[in-house]
């Protein structure tokens, strides 16, 4: 699955949410692609509870930026 396209339909999810609480949700630039093995459902379950709690722990008027990455540690084989 692809996780970038992944984060970004949560971020689309949970936009409405965020704005009743009087949070601005933004989904940054990143990792245009990042393709991904395993469980789809349990990542979004994952970032959706990450996103909801960073929502509810953020003051009205604050900001929640969601941003995928690359550590280059992670994509070297050989730095293991």
């Amino acid at each position: 699955f692809s996780l970038d396209e992944t984060l970004a339909d949560c971020a689309r999810a949970l936009r409405a949410v965020a704005a009743e609480r009087g949070v601005a949700l933004a989904f940054g630039p990143g990792v245009e692609e990042a393709p991904m093995h395993g469980d789809a459902m349990l990542v979004r379950r994952l970032a959706l509870n990450l996103l909801d709690n960073a929502i509810g722990h953020t003051p009205r008027g604050g900001r929640v930026t969601l941003r995928l990455a690359a550590d280059e540690l992670a994509l070297d084989p050989s730095a293991r």
